[in-house]
């Protein structure tokens, strides 16, 4: 207390001082009088244990915590889509590439990815707007727009699916309908046991799958790379960037 007692005597000795002096003008003095205040606060501070801000000080740490601040990004795809859609990946590539038709692993897969494909169906009309039949349905006039804007070169930038990819995914959950009902008709239908053309829908079905599954993978990443976002990722998370120029959250 006594050592702040001195700086401002001091400091009212040197404002008064340098007001007093001979011949300088009013703008100098007050020139002067605000270099004293800022050493007096300044020394003040140091007197303290702590440093005053500097300028700049404030405006770089907040342009530094901007750059730490992940993108922003809105909830799109809900839990239950998610999961169907890891489960369905799940599926395919355990009975494609690992389990033998007719086997049991096989078999009790293939009714859960069923089962998965109703719920599935039943949340187009009754889940959040994103998972809805409706929000993405790929019409003549969704599909001839995003058509247009490939061949412009401009990128179809749409939270959910885009049109042509909304295609791809019902096209994917057909074949997968007729790979269910196909091996079905194999494993518990006696009037067929031994028909051939169960089994040719059947593997037919799950190749087209496969096809429709790696033309699906690409133009995620192609278009993850027109928008600049990551769709796969985003299905994982459930998270998107909004659409340039919305501020939603």
């Amino acid at each position: 207390m006594h050592h702040r007692r001195t700086l401002a005597m001091a400091g009212s000795e040197g404002l008064s001082g340098t007001a007093q002096g001979p011949g300088l003008p009013d703008q100098q003095v007050q020139g002067h009088r605000r270099q004293l205040l800022r050493d007096l606060r300044l020394r003040q501070g140091q007197a303290q244990g702590r440093d005053l801000p500097r300028p700049g000080h404030r405006q770089g740490g907040e342009d530094r915590d901007q750059r730490l601040m992940p993108h922003a990004s809105l909830r799109l795809w809900d839990p239950l889509v998610r999961l169907f859609h890891l489960s369905i990946a799940g599926v395919f590539i355990g009975n494609y590439f690992f389990n033998e038709a007719g086997d049991d692993w096989h078999v009790w897969l293939g009714y859960y990815a069923m089962a998965w494909l109703l719920l599935r169906t039943v949340w187009g009309f009754v889940g959040p707007p994103s998972a809805r039949w409706s929000d993405f349905w790929p019409t003549r006039a969704r599909l001839a727009r995003h058509l247009r804007s490939l061949l412009a070169g401009r990128p179809e930038h749409r939270l959910g699916h885009s049109p042509l990819g909304a295609l791809v995914m019902l096209l994917m959950l057909l074949a997968l309908l007729l790979i269910g009902i196909s091996g079905f008709l194999m494993q518990e239908v006696d009037a067929l046991w031994g028909a051939d053309w169960p089994l040719q829908v059947h593997e037919t079905s799950a190749d087209v799958l496969l096809g429709l599954v790696l033309l699906h993978l690409c133009a995620a990443i192609f278009e993850s790379l027109q928008v600049r976002d990551n769709l796969p990722l985003s299905m994982l998370t459930g998270r998107r960037r909004p659409l340039p120029g919305s501020d939603k959250r």
